[in-house]
């Protein structure tokens, strides 16, 4: 495929020209990402002006057809790129993938080194395959469909799950007109640590929607593997990959809780409940969390109707909190995080208009 693009790319730049629609939808994608990785970039049709960006053109006719003032382009391949692992905030491949001579490897490799996003643009041969000139150039698309994967293919190799769309329109659902304040998800039911990519689609509609993503972390009550529940590897990865998501991780992480306040430490957005668990048994490194740096960063938590709040807080003073702390503690962190400041209370919401 180098050998047609050295042959067709000296007009490339003249004759094909970035759709403004397209690329303000790729440039909003790409929001927060300060570096971005464009492979098979081609000329650079849509390659975002404001930021760092690095191409990758394996083809010399392309390279050369670029505009004057063009960002970096290095001579390589989707297959094998020349970077080290989580170099870039984003890897981008705009309608290139049906080039490589195998894209699953070259997937793979912008999984690599990305270190938050990774955007493909292709298309839906199915859809494609509707159109009306399909009937009079059967040739040209039975051509393209021998040589494209599918968006299916696509999507399991990247480890995402095309089923996943009816879930995105029911959180949005659930948020907007059910009112809903965080999505909550138990990874220990699937056996999925929540870095399984799988769930990566819905942390991007929480970070679009506004709302905090809620999970278990530490070991399991019922008798399952506990292993989806320890912070460290797996919240930690959430947490770099997905920097403006809010995660509020529930049951304290025990036994791991000293893992758990590291990462609430380490991340402004995210932060530890302490849902299933009365005061009493609260570990000492997380009391003395909360007494000091952290009192912005724990939520209390009860397990209704399992353990009803009154009886988690039955030892609430034992723990010697100064008011500050026990006000962000009970409400106030609470009240911040789920943006509850202008929520009706259940009381009010139930009474007649």
């Amino acid at each position: 495929m180098t050998e047609i693009y050295d042959s067709i790319g000296a007009t490339y730049n003249t004759t094909r020209h970035a759709d403004p629609r397209i690329a303000q939808i790729i440039w909003s994608a790409l929001e927060g990402c300060g570096s971005v990785l464009n492979v098979g970039a081609g000329t650079g049709a849509y390659e975002p002006t404001d930021r760092a960006v690095v191409a990758v053109e394996p083809s010399a006719a392309m390279r050369r057809a670029r505009p004057e003032g063009s960002t970096p382009c290095v001579v390589g391949t989707a297959e094998s790129l020349p970077f080290d692992d989580r170099s870039f905030d984003a890897a981008m491949a705009i309608l290139t993938i049906h080039h490589w001579s195998d894209y699953r490897v070259g997937l793979r490799e912008l999984r690599r080194v990305a270190r938050r996003r990774v955007l493909v643009v292709h298309w839906d041969q199915a859809v494609m395959d509707r159109l009306w000139l399909a009937d009079y150039f059967p040739e040209a698309f039975a051509f393209d469909r021998r040589r494209g994967p599918s968006l299916r293919e696509v999507c399991a190799t990247l480890g995402l799950d095309m089923d996943v769309v009816p879930l995105l329109r029911e959180l949005r659902r659930c948020v907007h007109v059910l009112g809903f304040r965080a999505l909550r998800v138990v990874p220990w039911l699937w056996n999925l640590p929540p870095s399984d990519r799988r769930y990566y689609p819905l942390y991007a509609e929480c970070v679009e929607l506004g709302v905090p993503f809620c999970l278990q972390v530490g070991h399991t009550g019922p008798l399952r593997p506990s292993e989806p529940g320890r912070p460290i590897p797996y919240l930690d990865t959430v947490a770099l990959e997905f920097p403006e998501l809010v995660i509020v991780a529930g049951h304290i992480g025990y036994p791991w809780t000293a893992e758990m306040i590291s990462l609430a430490t380490k991340y402004p957005n995210v932060y530890i409940d302490t849902s299933a668990y009365k005061a009493s048994r609260y570990p000492r490194d997380l009391v003395d969390y909360l007494r000091g740096h952290g009192r912005r960063k724990v939520l209390f938590g009860s397990n209704h109707p399992a353990w009803p709040a009154a009886d988690c807080l039955k030892d609430f003073a034992s723990l010697q909190l100064d008011d500050e702390a026990a006000g962000m503690f009970l409400h106030r962190n609470a009240d911040r995080v789920f943006c509850l400041a202008n929520v009706p209370s259940l009381a009010e919401s139930r009474r007649p208009s």
